[in-house]
């Protein structure tokens, strides 16, 4: 995010804007908006270091929007929140554990095919394909937020990872499963031939998108 990559830190008190105080979070907001990717100057606040100075660009994000489909808006990466309160947490019986796994790793997987969608049908732009790169940094993130938002970010990452592998695809498990489907509908395995083929064009297809992920790392803002 644009305020990781100026060096913010969870726990910073925004002060001022340009210049101009900052009372609430919509005020943040309005301001990062009104800039239009613009360089920011920001006055923060930052425990056992005082007032220091950042300065950032926002970067036009992709959102799910309220009725549906995504709607783009300049973000800079950082929540409002309450430093009185510290976040608390509740244990979960081994049933209830089950139940939420399950049901945020299916929201993790219908989140990714609605975002696959939203890039193939033109709605959101295809800079939201991250490669290693991208991975590599939100991982480092999360790990600087502490052992449970990092254990989240694996937990998300494994889950889209798993999913992707079960596309039917060849070389990805998701097109074995697809071979093993039509021997046991055909009675007989695909042809030599047939299956070097969708061997290689599933090959290509996996390369093209891990290079389409590392230039969109490189290139994109």
């Amino acid at each position: 995010s644009a305020a990781a990559e100026a060096g913010m830190r969870a726990g910073d008190v925004v002060l001022a804007i340009d210049g101009d105080p900052v009372a609430r979070f919509t005020q943040m907001r309005e301001a990062v908006e009104a800039a239009e990717g613009e360089p920011l100057s920001l006055r923060l606040w930052r425990a056992g270091a005082g007032e220091l100075d950042v300065t950032l660009r926002p970067k036009l994000s992709d959102l799910p929007a309220d009725g549906g489909g995504f709607e783009q808006r300049w973000l800079i990466g950082v929540t409002g929140g309450e430093s009185f309160f510290a976040p608390q947490t509740r244990s979960a019986g081994p049933l209830e554990a089950l139940s939420l796994g399950a049901m945020q790793t299916w929201g993790i997987i219908t989140s990714s095919l609605t975002g696959m969608w939203a890039m193939i049908s033109g709605q959101i732009g295809t800079c939201n394909l991250g490669g290693a790169i991208s991975i590599a940094e939100s991982t480092g993130q999360a790990a600087s937020a502490g052992g449970a938002n990092f254990l989240w970010w694996i937990a998300v990452l494994s889950a889209a990872i798993g999913f992707l592998n079960l596309l039917p695809i060849p070389v990805l498990d998701g097109g074995h499963l697809m071979f093993y489907t039509y021997e046991a509908l055909r009675g007989r395995p695909p042809s030599d031939k047939a299956l070097n083929l969708l061997t290689a064009i599933g090959m290509a297809a996996v390369l093209s998108l891990m290079v389409f992920g590392l230039t969109n790392d490189l290139f994109c803002p």
